[in-house]
């Protein structure tokens, strides 16, 4: 059988080393290339990677269809059942860290039967993805205000590298388009549809929250699917609260991410419409991103943006009374079935109102609306062969982006979780191929995937028009590094090889795996199968040896 030589001394095997330190120079925008993959999606709302390099991406409607990246294949999955109605639909997918073993997926959606409520349930799927739609488990059933006039009814799930399932529910909460304090914070306790005290400031309602969960593999003695992790909210007992609550005094937590390595969470909130602060109506709308590193309350509906506060307004008259004051909140509605003195509020870490100029975040801009979202903390992988992934000054770094005013940033935050800085990432227009996005993951190939709507269409329905877009880094590469998992028993090393070039092993190999530029097994082979060693594809670009055990 063909057996190739190891390559010439420049790369010869390589073992072990420290990832190098992070670039200082932000790249230039013209080395990053957007390309479109799939295009004319209808109403698309997430995107969630297969370990294979194939992702689902979803429909407010229920779909669901995989998606080959490098082909543009597409093949369906299945269709949730769901409301499509106002705001209710399919908001969110993603798969549980052992999907390998387990193969369950996540789904946050809206339905109406047999009550209307926000639901997230579990699905088990085929080893290829395709979702068995019989073997639904309800995690959770939170019941939604429903009418004409329902808003925000949204949400989104991340996992964190603990296994606990993160969950944000917006506030659904009518918006003030019209009458007194019209396009300022919901609060009047007279109309419930209109007042978020009873929701995002409610510790006994899980709307306008972010909760935290175990999931497990079987229900437990009072037959839910999950368990409670230590360090939520409220303790599990606390009198009118709900164990599940992470953070509450949230608007609208859109998107919801966490970070691999720190376990922090980020979230991003659109905030109400009001240009402009009025004395009696309170502080004009700002947008949001936020971190938690803990447990807290984010101050919605009585505080936004740097804590700036609303007035204790008399909706009747229309007359605002003192400024709230955010280290001494309380929740006297009527319709707050929780505690009514509150948690200090917290300030976010990045705020924008409608027009930035001459504020703290100028580079967000003017505009005539807002809509904040987010993406992944990238963290750049210095053994990932792909030439696609973003470069090393990205790592640590999270990416947020607008879906109204096309643009995008990153947010880099220091060692305790301070801001450090803002920068613009790319500015989006027709030419650039990402407009309106959605949705942003990183892919296996380390660049970056987004969904988009091409406009602004008022959510949740577009024109048709969306698109699948990569977004990677086309300059010079970064020295390879490669890098094992730390829990491997034996030790074990790198060897590149060139393209279609064979490999031998020594007599220490116990296994060895080939992997592709994009990071994709090729073939593994072990000593103890007795077979013969595989052929070598021109994709192979390196191959890992596992030896045995030094004493």
């Amino acid at each position: 059988m063909q057996r190739l030589s190891i390559l010439a001394c420049a790369l010869a095997c390589l073992t072990l080393s420290a990832p190098s330190s992070r670039a200082q120079t932000q790249p230039a925008r013209s080395l990053f290339k957007a390309t479109t993959i799939l295009s004319g999606l209808t109403d698309p709302t997430h995107i969630a990677f297969l370990p294979d390099g194939r992702l689902y991406q979803t429909r407010i409607n229920g779909d669901v269809q995989i998606v080959d990246p490098k082909t543009g294949q597409k093949t369906p999955a299945g269709t949730i059942a769901t409301t499509n109605v106002h705001e209710d639909g399919l908001h969110s997918i993603i798969l549980d860290p052992k999907w390998s073993t387990n193969h369950f997926i996540y789904a946050l959606y809206g339905s109406i039967k047999p009550d209307t409520a926000m639901v997230v349930a579990r699905f088990t799927t085929a080893a290829t993805g395709i979702i068995d739609l019989a073997t639904k488990q309800e995690l959770l059933r939170v019941p939604e205000s429903f009418g004409s006039q329902e808003e925000h009814t949204t949400g989104c799930l991340a996992f964190g590298p603990d296994g606990n399932l993160y969950i944000g529910f917006a506030d659904n909460t009518r918006n003030l388009f019209s009458g007194t304090a019209n396009g300022y914070a919901p609060r009047d306790p007279t109309r419930p549809l209109y007042d978020s005290q009873r929701s995002a400031a409610n510790s006994n309602d899980l709307r306008g929250k972010i909760l935290r969960i175990h999931p497990e593999a079987t229900a437990g003695a009072d037959g839910k699917w999950y368990t409670i992790p230590a360090g939520n909210m409220f303790p599990v007992g606390t009198d009118k609260t709900r164990p599940e609550i992470f953070v509450m005094g949230l608007r609208h937590p859109f998107r919801i991410t966490v970070d691999a390595k720190t376990g922090w969470l980020f979230w991003a909130e659109p905030g109400p419409n009001a240009f402009n602060d009025n004395a009696n109506f309170g502080v004009r709308g700002y947008d949001e991103v936020n971190l938690a590193k803990d447990p807290g309350y984010y101050g919605w509906p009585y505080c936004l943006g740097n804590n700036f506060c609303n007035t204790e307004l008399d909706y009747a008259t229309g007359k605002g009374g003192a400024t709230y004051d955010p280290a001494h909140l309380v929740n006297s509605s009527k319709n707050n079935t929780g505690i009514t003195t509150l948690p200090a509020a917290r300030p976010a870490l990045v705020w924008y109102p409608y027009n930035s100029t001459g504020t703290a975040f100028p580079t967000f801009e003017s505009g005539t609306t807002n809509t904040s979202m987010l993406g992944p903390v990238y963290h750049y992988d210095a053994s990932n062969p792909s030439t696609a992934k973003l470069p090393s000054y990205y790592d640590g770094k999270l990416f947020i982006f607008d879906f109204s005013r096309n643009l995008i940033h990153t947010v880099t935050v220091d060692a305790d979780g301070k801001l450090v800085k803002v920068e613009r990432f790319w500015d989006q227009t027709p030419a650039n191929a990402i407009l309106s996005p959605i949705d942003c993951k990183v892919g296996p190939d380390g660049a970056l995937y987004f969904l988009d709507w091409s406009d602004n269409a008022a959510y949740p329905h577009n024109a048709g028009n969306g698109n699948l877009v990569k977004l990677e880094y086309t300059g010079p590469s970064e020295p390879l590094q490669p890098a094992v998992p730390a829990s491997r028993p034996r030790a074990s090393a790198w060897t590149l090889v060139a393209p279609g070039a064979p490999w031998s092993p020594s007599a220490s190999v116990l296994r060895a795996e080939a992997f592709d530029q994009q990071g994709r097994q090729v073939w593994s082979w072990s000593r103890a199968s007795r077979a013969d060693l595989p052929r070598t594809s021109a994709q192979v670009l390196r191959v890992r040896a596992e030896n045995a055990a030094r004493p």
